[in-house]
């Protein structure tokens, strides 16, 4: 019987663990902080730079995070959802929305 309880109790925990290790995950890498403007007039607001390619929104950011050009290393999971700046047309700029798990100033 504990056996089976066991079993049961590994098999939960690890599913449970597909959500927190998902691959959409991003652990530990270094960015810097970006200011690209006022989202009140238009603007991006605040975006995390991993290569000129590579720009995400976070959902929410710590006011002491808040300096543009800061070096961070930061682990964070992609949203479902994409930001676009501001009015929406065909010449927005968009960026995948993430939630930051972990950031620090390098």
């Amino acid at each position: 019987m504990k056996t089976y309880l066991l079993i049961i109790s590994l098999a939960l925990f690890l599913n449970s663990c597909s959500d927190i290790f998902s691959e959409n995950d991003v652990k530990g890498v270094e960015a810097r902080l970006i200011f690209a403007g006022s989202e009140a007039s238009d603007g991006c607001g605040w975006l995390l730079v991993l290569s000129e390619e590579e720009k995400y929104k976070p959902s929410s950011l710590s006011e002491e995070f808040k300096v543009n050009g800061l070096a961070v290393k930061v682990s964070f999971k992609e949203l479902d959802t994409i930001y676009s700046c501001g009015f929406p047309s065909v010449n927005s700029p968009e960026y995948q929305n993430v939630k930051i798990t972990k950031i620090d100033k390098i």
